[in-house]
């Protein structure tokens, strides 16, 4: 065949029956501003590109009566009720709803009911049958977020979001009250002077089971953990065979854990408590 250019407005590939073929010898080069495939594709080897946008995984929802959300799709074998679903911040994903009757919301309240929406990165939330939601997992996304049924509190489960190894730090100079974003968290209090990092309730700071930060009293200076009011919780200290509770005093130079256990009790773990 001649070597020629020609132009071309449009193709297509018609064949009696099979599958019509394009071959090369050599490479076959598409150059575009855009190249649109508007089906799916298969590819037999590997794919080389320089940049890619788009979701890395997707599932397919649907429902187990009102009980219960089913998925289907990567990580899964066959259909599941309900799973964790492990999330990468800075990836995006798509939850394809096809469970009618059943809007599916991405939030950061707890399982259970409706609640606060978690709109960051997130498109079509609440979407009903047959949305697409599609979640771009923000760089300061928590920990753990949950999808909901908006219309049946039993149907629900738990976004898990992989963090960085690196430990992360909320340097104090001054009193400080916890908050839900330092759970996983050092709070460092660097000021030599007594100072005090202080509990709230879990319906201030919507602590679920498990919540953990630790405190680094990076001071020759004591600090004080309490909890504000009574309804913050208890704090526990097992302290060789018995326990103590109550606000507790911690040394300088130490680095204690707390942890939040529902019906508001707080463990704490670490040297230099008193």
């Amino acid at each position: 065949m001649a070597d020629k250019s020609f132009g071309l407005k449009e193709l297509s590939l018609v064949k009696g029956s099979g599958t019509p073929t394009v071959e090369s010898t050599t490479n076959l080069n598409l150059n575009a501003v855009n190249v649109a495939i508007s089906t799916d594709v298969s590819i037999g080897g590997t794919c080389t590109a320089t940049e890619f946008d788009g979701a890395i995984s997707g599932w397919i929802l649907g429902n187990d009566s009102s009980t219960h959300y089913t998925f289907t799709g990567p990580g899964l074998t066959g259909t599941v009720n309900d799973p964790d679903i492990n999330l990468v911040k800075g990836q995006r994903y798509i939850f394809h709803n096809r469970s009618s009757g059943h809007p599916f919301r991405i939030q950061s309240t707890p399982n259970g009911s409706a609640g606060t929406q978690y709109n960051t990165g997130v498109t079509n939330n609440d979407g009903s049958a047959p949305t697409d939601i599609v979640f771009d997992v923000p760089q300061d996304a928590p920990d753990t977020l949950y999808y909901q049924c908006t219309a049946h509190p039993n149907m629900g489960g738990k976004f898990i979001i992989a963090k960085s190894n690196a430990p992360e730090f909320n340097n104090q100079t001054s009193s400080y009250t916890v908050q839900k974003s330092d759970v996983g968290k050092i709070i460092t209090i660097a000021s030599n002077v007594n100072l005090t990092v202080a509990l709230v309730p879990q319906s201030t700071g919507n602590w679920v089971t498990g919540d953990s930060f630790q405190i680094l009293t990076n001071s020759s200076q004591s600090t004080t953990l309490n909890a504000t009011t009574a309804a913050a919780g208890t704090i526990y200290w097992a302290n060789g065979a018995s326990y103590s509770t109550g606000n507790r005093t911690l040394n300088a130079y130490s680095l204690v854990t707390v942890t939040y256990i529902d019906t508001n009790k707080w463990f704490l773990t670490g040297n230099g408590i008193q």
